[in-house]
């Protein structure tokens, strides 16, 4: 179901696939594969108090975190504390970025194709992952699956592992609980639950910003839907890296 609104909205927006490798760099040497999500609803926060969420534009998200190699193609430097060389920095996200880093690799990848490449709103994050479902994960509820699809304390608390090596969600993105947890765009509210339920989004601007999905150094329990990190902008820990959106305007 999740997919055949996937293939349609590609089909709708003149794309041969719903998904696609966009270039980074001016070279075009340096890839990022990306998934179109199509609008849709979901059901934002926990069983307790859910509140039903649209989104009415579609938006290609990467399928897999950034990566070493992707990041130093694009900024020259690779900061990660688990840094990788060679051939291995494609396949290891890329961690140790203050929420300024995030947003200024958007901007310079941006500037180097012409594209609109930017971090995730925290409503389209929690869209992204739960790919369709209601669940605390998007395999189930269960606190001893959550290791299925995340790299987290039950089956690592060592450092980042490869990206894609766990389960992937319906929209077929993957890591999007562990590994690293994801900065978004919006600045901390801490009402989030009690906002706009139409393409909501939180301040741009703060001195204090959401990260979402948990990381290697995390209780799996927590790399959930719903579970909210907040950390200064300027915060650069081993566990936080970034997921890439881009616009999906038609052609």
């Amino acid at each position: 179901m999740v997919v055949s609104a996937q293939k349609a909205w590609a089909k709708l927006l003149g794309e041969p696939s719903h998904e696609r490798a966009f270039p980074l760099d001016n070279a075009g040497k340096v890839t990022v594969d990306m998934v179109l999500l199509p609008p849709g609803k979901y059901y934002r926060g926990d069983e307790k108090k859910p509140t039903l969420v649209t989104l009415t534009q579609p938006l290609w998200v990467g399928k897999y975190e950034v990566t070493q190699q992707q990041y130093e193609a694009v900024m020259g430097v690779n900061p990660s504390h688990f840094k990788k060389r060679g051939a291995d920095a494609a396949f290891y996200p890329v961690e140790k970025l203050s929420h300024l880093d995030a947003m200024k690799f958007c901007k310079i990848a941006s500037e180097n194709t012409g594209a609109e490449f930017r971090l995730l709103w925290e409503a389209e994050w929690e869209y992204a992952y739960r790919a369709g479902t209601r669940t605390r994960f998007y395999n189930g509820d269960a606190n001893e699956k959550a290791g299925d699809i995340a790299h987290c304390t039950d089956n690592n608390f060592v450092s980042t592992m490869k990206v894609g090596t766990k389960a992937p969600n319906a929209f077929g993105l993957f890591d999007m609980g562990g590994n690293v947890s994801e900065w978004c765009a919006d600045a901390w509210q801490k009402d989030f639950v009690e906002t706009k339920t139409i393409d909501p989004r939180g301040p741009g601007k703060g001195s204090i910003f959401v990260n979402r999905g948990n990381a290697w150094d995390s209780y799996c329990r927590t790399c959930n839907a719903t579970a909210r990190v907040l950390s200064a902008e300027t915060y650069a820990g081993c566990q936080i890296g970034l997921r890439l959106a881009r616009s999906a305007a038609k052609k």
